[in-house]
């Protein structure tokens, strides 16, 4: 750069001087003299624009800097737009896991089954032979429900308490066991809810939702009083007259040759006939592939909820 400042420098004052030497004007001074000056000049001028070289280069840099900058910031904003997506594909695995637990808690509650289910029920226990029937349905590991007559809870304490232990349900079966159809308003809003009382008294545990007639017989006014109470009446749909029969081995294929899926099965826990039967009547249902489930969960599983009033079992759902 300096050389060619040079040349376009001394070029710039030779052509000025030749002109002026060609055509001299009277009192100007000699060639010589201008070239001196010419060579002064030359040498400024080259000074200063090396004085300013470093600030060009500053320059540069600086604009050379700026897209790197600039560069960097787009790299950061990228990692950063990474990084939010990261953590939204992790909200979003988080949300999936959530559907996953809802949708599962949504079918236990809606109590999905993949075998025949049956309830069995036992009637007008708590009694001798009931700690028995404990042992017989924790050995196949099933479940059951227990209607149970209000003024016998408090003679067996801990064997209800173990029966609600073990997973089974506790319902009322009347005070006295007496026809309900017979009884005032008054007198059978108070059995029911004397038994139900005593039922919470021993277990801790409130009484279920619904309660068996005796002898299965209800009415209007039954049905009315419990409806107002907000309990349901459960009967059966399956009977083997165990009352009747009194022979373990008669009660089984009487029941085995009745008991279709859902049914609610009715027998009675006081007969030892019936207990020996029951020794029998289980692993056969389990080995025809039906699962044993307490009253609620069947009716769950079939309608959903139990509405107090209505009556589910032998005579049809109705009111």
């Amino acid at each position: 750069m300096r050389k060619l400042l040079t040349v376009l420098t001394t070029a710039i004052l030779i052509t000025s001087c030749a002109t002026i030497t060609q055509n001299p004007l009277p009192g100007e001074r000699s060639r010589p003299e201008y070239a001196a000056e010419i060579e002064s000049a030359e040498i400024a001028i080259i000074e200063a624009m090396e004085r300013n070289v470093p600030q060009w280069k500053l320059t540069a840099q600086e604009e050379l800097a700026a897209p790197q900058e600039e560069l960097t910031a787009s790299q950061a904003e990228l990692t950063a737009s990474q990084e939010e997506l990261t953590a939204s594909q992790e909200e979003l695995t988080a949300s999936q896991e959530e559907l996953t637990a809802s949708q599962e808690e949504l079918a236990a509650s809606l109590n999905v089954f993949k075998k025949p289910l049956v309830a069995l029920t036992f009637d007008d226990g708590p009694c001798v032979f009931t700690d028995t029937i404990l042992d017989i349905l924790e050995r196949y590991d099933v479940r059951a429900t227990f209607f149970v007559v209000g003024k016998f809870v408090e003679n067996w304490p801990k064997t209800l308490l173990r029966a609600v232990n073990n997973g089974h349900e506790v319902a009322g079966h009347t005070w006295h066991h007496i026809r309900l159809t017979d009884l005032s308003n008054k007198e059978i809003a108070e059995t029911i809810k004397a038994t139900s009382a005593a039922i919470e008294k021993v277990t801790g545990v409130p009484s279920s939702s619904f309660f068996r007639p005796p002898y299965g017989e209800v009415n209007r006014r039954v049905t009315n009083v419990c409806g107002e109470l907000g309990y349901a009446l459960i009967n059966w749909t399956v009977d083997p007259q165990d009352w009747r029969l009194l022979n373990a081995s008669l009660i089984y294929d009487e029941l085995m040759k009745t008991v279709r899926e859902n049914s609610i099965i009715l027998v009675h826990e006081i007969f030892k006939s019936t207990v020996t039967a029951m020794e029998r009547v289980i692993p056969a249902l389990i080995a025809e592939g039906y699962e044993f489930v307490t009253v609620s969960e069947l009716m769950n599983h079939l309608y959903g909820e139990i509405k107090p009033g209505m009556v589910y079992g032998a005579f049809g759902l109705r009111h």
